[in-house]
């Protein structure tokens, strides 16, 4: 494979992620995997890997002063088509949303029954989603999707959680955390960084052209940052887990 290059440091018998045929990426907003992994996501989709979208909230809180004018209903179709479009860039299969409130006080119990039944139904090789754990995180959105997608993994083949049947066979899907401080993959798909800034800059509601330029800059330096104990140049990190390592597992966090 050209276009991607995986290392990985882990203790852990981890599969490649070229291996992972249907990855499913449960987000807190519409753009968030999109800055994490914007060019994983383009590389692994141009290798023909089947990669879902299931956005938690509607996003419609975090819109630029310009259009605050808005109506409700606006904004969230407004940030809903941005998103179509930035998932088209990336070559990604599908969009999702739960449609919760941005911001707002959602149960995390209610996001892990429904997330559960997203995964019985496309039933993924891989789970995404930002790490609940990350170091000073202030928005419960963050925190709230993370922890209710891990639990959503660890629960998947249990009857008694969610309400679609657990299919006959099915096995829970590795997971593995974005925005995160301790990753152990890391992927070099620097080739991608145009796709990956094409799709965020579809999120028009979200980023001045200032905005973007900056993002840009930190994306570089975050990722030759995380790349450099390595010997390796410009990466996306993730933090990749079997689902049996999601409960009272210490020393989990070095893996």
């Amino acid at each position: 494979m050209n276009s991607i290059q995986i290392h990985t440091e882990s203790s852990l018998d981890l599969p490649d992620l070229t291996t992972f045929r249907t990855i499913l990426s449960v987000q807190p907003h519409p753009d968030d995997t999109d800055i994490a992994l914007g060019a994983t996501v383009a590389a692994l989709a141009a290798e023909g890997v089947r990669i879902i979208y299931l956005s938690v909230t509607d996003d419609a809180a975090g819109l630029r002063w310009e259009n605050a004018g808005l109506s409700y209903p606006e904004r969230v179709a407004l940030r809903r088509q941005e998103q179509h479009q930035a998932a088209e860039l990336l070559g990604v299969s599908a969009v999702e949303e739960l449609g919760l409130s941005d911001a707002g006080g959602w149960s995390e119990y209610d996001a892990r029954q429904r997330i559960v039944d997203v995964i019985r139904r496309i039933q993924p090789d891989l789970v995404l989603t930002c790490d609940p754990w990350l170091a000073y995180e202030a928005h419960g959105d963050h925190r709230k999707t993370g922890l209710a997608t891990a639990e959503a993994v660890l629960l998947c083949e249990f009857e008694a959680v969610g309400t679609v049947p657990v299919p006959k066979g099915m096995t829970a899907p590795m997971v593995g955390f974005f925005f995160t401080d301790y990753p152990n993959t890391f992927v070099q798909a620097e080739v991608f960084r145009k796709e990956k800034f094409s799709a965020i800059g579809a999120h028009r509601s979200q980023f001045t052209p200032k905005e973007l330029a900056e993002l840009d800059v930190t994306d570089m330096s975050l990722g030759q940052e995380c790349g450099a104990p390595h010997g390796l140049g410009w990466v996306e990190g993730l933090k990749l887990l079997p689902p049996g390592q999601l409960h009272i597992m210490p020393g989990t966090r070095g893996r």
